[in-house]
């Protein structure tokens, strides 16, 4: 759904939608954009690592080269990124799935936007816990520009379930979603509703489309959806947890009160 679209589904006003998604952006880059959100302070963003650094290792875009952009209130802020704190690719090691993040340094803060919550250290997604993912773009959602009528790919809130996740001795490293995805999305939001706010449980990595799938939901302008089948239809979430978790604490001077 868009914002106007899940504001008329919950029965609340827009801005209300609005201000409670702005911390999720997009993060441009030279050659590549991606979805990242303001995590734990209005200075510091999260999002995947594949956007600077390939799975074969191929260096794609380098951080300085980047900036992100928000919304709040109907007026967008942007920022360039000052600094790559940290990312789970350790090239030359082949990276892996469960190591697709990044945390990255503002060089302004964002203003007037409430970044999402840190989860508890043993806070995990289990089978059929209810999240909400949300994408600051996507190559497959897109709508007309009420005001010019051309397609813009807008951001996309989705109420979806977290599925099978993947445990290395005894910690969560990867969950796998029936949240749909595609190319914009990735670094974006999995988030649990609390009363007051949302919590960051983990990011949007990748899924099982195919270029072709893609191409295709493209041109009808409709997300590809399907059934959630394991391995083979699923998207793939990298949770906020061990040295992701650990590298954005450093990054923002510990943990915030809540």
């Amino acid at each position: 759904m868009t914002e106007e679209e899940y504001a008329r589904k919950k029965g609340i006003p827009l801005t209300e939608v609005q201000n409670r998604f702005a911390a999720t952006g997009v993060l441009k880059c030279a050659k590549h954009s991606a979805s990242g959100q303001l995590t734990g302070s209005d200075n510091t963003i999260t999002t995947v690592a594949h956007i600077f650094v390939g799975m074969g290792c191929n260096a794609k875009n380098t951080p300085r080269n980047c900036s992100f952009t928000a919304k709040f209130r109907d007026r967008e802020q942007t920022s360039e990124i000052s600094e790559l704190v940290g990312m789970g690719f350790k090239c030359p090691i082949r990276p892996k799935r469960q190591n697709d993040w990044a945390v990255l340094k503002l060089k302004s803060p964002m203003r007037g936007i409430t970044p999402y919550t840190l989860p508890y250290p043993d806070e995990d997604v289990k089978d059929r816990d209810d999240v909400i993912s949300v994408a600051a773009s996507g190559r497959d959602f897109d709508r007309a520009d009420p005001r010019t009528g051309k397609k813009v790919f807008t951001k996309s809130i989705e109420e979806c379930q977290g599925r099978q996740p993947y445990y290395e001795d005894g910690f969560e490293v990867l969950f796998l979603s029936n949240c749909d995805s595609s190319p914009g999305s990735s670094g974006g939001s999995i988030l649990r509703a609390r009363k007051r706010y949302d919590v960051l449980m983990g990011i949007t990595a990748n899924n099982n489309e195919t270029d072709t799938q893609i191409a295709q939901a493209a041109k009808r302008g409709t997300p590809n959806h399907g059934p959630y089948v394991e391995g083979k239809w699923a998207t793939y979430q990298v949770p906020l947890s061990g040295e992701f978790l650990q590298l954005l604490e450093t990054a923002i001077g510990g943990r915030p009160p809540l």
